[in-house]
């Protein structure tokens, strides 16, 4: 795939880019991490979808705290000002893969 097939807004993957549409955008704030004046800008489909897209991004980042046990307090505030807060949490599921041994 090349890039030009990913929205460089939003990052979405356009399978008819002259359709596309960007979903709205949220301010995310991370409680212990951001002041109320420098949240993070996150495109989602709704408020609960830009706060795990936040913390999982803010997770990468770290030391993977949420993704090991620790819940993430969010504020989350849409482009008509309503703020919803949110607990994040996250598991990790492992993959296992078998080799034939010859």
């Amino acid at each position: 795939m090349s890039d030009s097939s990913f929205c460089k807004t939003c990052s979405k993957y356009m399978s008819f880019p002259e359709h596309h549409k960007c979903p709205p955008t949220f301010e995310v704030f991370i409680a212990d991490y951001h002041d109320d004046d420098d949240g993070m800008t996150v495109n989602a489909y709704d408020a609960e979808e830009a706060a795990e897209k936040a913390v999982e991004e803010y997770d990468s980042d770290g030391d993977y705290s949420c993704i090991n046990g620790e819940e993430v307090t969010v504020r989350v505030q849409d482009s008509n000002g309503l703020v919803k807060k949110f607990i994040v949490t996250a598991e990790a599921q492992p993959v296992y893969y078998a080799s034939e041994v010859l």
